[in-house]
């Protein structure tokens, strides 16, 4: 009997043990490496890249959210209506909400903030005349698609005072963004709750096998992996975090130059890049090839687009000229496929020579060059307007009006009706996490939810307490 009563008290003590360790806690410094540059954490200034928009995301909230069927869900607006043209839109404040620097949430401040955001998408925002809980957006023609656009991270709502930049999220800037080392806190006041971290130490611009050897020896948390690496870092166990495919890869060219100016030197191209082989053997399978600017998943139509190599010879009596291709001169991958787009128009008889240049801060001067954009949304029609946007497309196609999948659908066959844009692959994000990251969620887009991860107790992440 005695020795029963000493086995089960040291299984119960085991299993209240193993219970511990994996109960959510609060404390710890979550380390992340990336290779990114992150020059400002202003949400105006997010589409400047994929890492400094999730950082963004996590100091700055918008009026409202999309969830994972592209439904509007309240965020910092708690209710909106909108008038029978579409054209004035109320939105009311959630109340009690207060940013970083102690500054409330007001009209006042949420609109000074959507002034500068909304500046050029031909809408002004406004404050209720006596209401300091309510906001007016008007524009001069209908807008049924603001609530996904005001989801955008840059209408994300800034209070930017004398000594920077603050949010309503979960987390605030811990002094200024200096170097390629700083770090984020935990919001102390945040109105959904105090997320479970301490802090997020940041490390910029750090090579990528740098990272995977700091992961490897437990001095970070979360790091970047190169997208051709991850079936690799998969089947040796590694543990990872992949994304949905939600980064275009795709050929621009440069339609001034003498060399592309006519279409059927782009078509000529196009018609040679052979996307199987990029995908399969370059890309390891990982995402998908696409001749589309939306993923399938996005659109549910991009398979309607043709990834085929096309027995498309040039233009008879015409000689075609030499082509300059520009990929990123640091990006060993995107070295790789403009070497293979290069093969593949050397067997259609054009000769394109690739050329690296630092494409992180400045266009190709080449007659092409390769772009990578991450989706900025998950609606389908905000996320082509703003595909079409950035890659520099004619936004004459129909999509600000597009109500259907399939007028959706034949406006991005219009924009790339002239293919001064030539769309390759879609790649998903591959994150690496350490042993100690617990309830890592990461939205369908790549967007990363850090409020609620919190550290295994042990090592240099001890808790200091349990949520309630």
């Amino acid at each position: 009997m005695k020795r029963t009563f000493y086995q089960w008290l040291a299984g119960s003590l085991l299993l209240a043990t193993a219970a511990a360790a994996t109960r959510p806690h609060y404390g710890g410094s979550l380390r992340v490496e990336t290779q990114a540059a992150v020059r400002s954490m202003d949400p105006m200034t997010a589409g400047q890249g994929a890492m400094q928009e999730r950082l963004a995301e996590m100091m700055f909230e918008t009026l409202v959210t999309l969830d994972a069927r592209n439904m509007p869900q309240p965020a910092l607006a708690i209710a909106w209506q909108h008038d029978s043209s579409f054209k004035r839109w109320q939105f009311q404040l959630r109340p009690g909400v207060r940013f970083s620097d102690g500054q409330a949430l007001t009209a006042e401040t949420a609109v000074a903030s959507l002034a500068l955001s909304g500046a050029a998408e031909g809408w002004k925002a406004r404050a209720q005349a006596n209401d300091s809980s309510t906001v007016i957006i008007e524009g001069e023609s209908a807008m049924p698609n603001l609530l996904s656009r005001l989801a955008l991270t840059r209408h994300g709502i800034a209070h930017r005072g004398a000594v920077g930049v603050a949010g309503t999220g979960p987390f605030r800037m811990n002094g200024q963004l200096e170097g390629s080392h700083f770090s984020l806190t935990a919001n102390e006041e945040y109105w959904a709750g105090r997320p479970f971290l301490d802090s997020i130490e940041i490390t910029t611009e750090k090579p990528v096998r740098e990272q995977m050897v700091d992961l490897e020896l437990g001095n970070a948390d979360v790091t970047d992996v190169d997208i051709d690496q991850a079936r690799h870092a998969q089947q040796e166990g590694r543990r990872m975090a992949v994304s949905s495919p939600v980064e275009l890869l795709a050929l621009n060219f440069n339609v001034n130059h003498a060399a592309v100016k006519d279409d059927r030197t782009r078509r000529a191209l196009a018609a040679a890049i052979d996307r199987t082989s990029i995908h399969s053997v370059l890309l390891q399978r990982q995402g998908e090839a696409s001749a589309s600017l939306l993923p399938q998943w996005v659109s549910g139509t991009s398979f309607l687009f043709s990834t085929a190599t096309q027995e498309q010879a040039v233009v008879p009596g015409r000689k075609m000229p030499p082509l300059t291709l520009n990929y990123k001169f640091a990006d060993p991958l995107d070295k790789a496929v403009a070497e293979r787009i290069a093969v593949n128009a050397r067997e259609a008889g054009i000769a394109v020579q690739p050329v690296g240049e630092n494409l992180s801060t400045r266009e190709g001067s080449g007659d092409a060059w390769l772009v990578r954009v991450k989706l900025e949304s998950t609606d389908p029609q905000t996320a082509l307007s703003e595909l079409a946007s950035t890659l520099g497309l004619k936004d004459d196609s129909g999509v600000a009006s597009a109500r259907t999948a399939e007028q959706l659908y034949r406006a991005e066959q219009r924009l790339l009706g002239d293919a001064s844009v030539v769309p390759l692959a879609y790649l998903p994000q591959a994150t690496g996490l350490s042993g100690r990251v617990r309830n890592w969620m990461e939205g369908a887009n790549g967007k990363w939810h850090l409020a609620e991860v919190w550290l295994e107790i042990g090592g240099t992440a001890d808790a200091e307490g349990t949520r309630p």
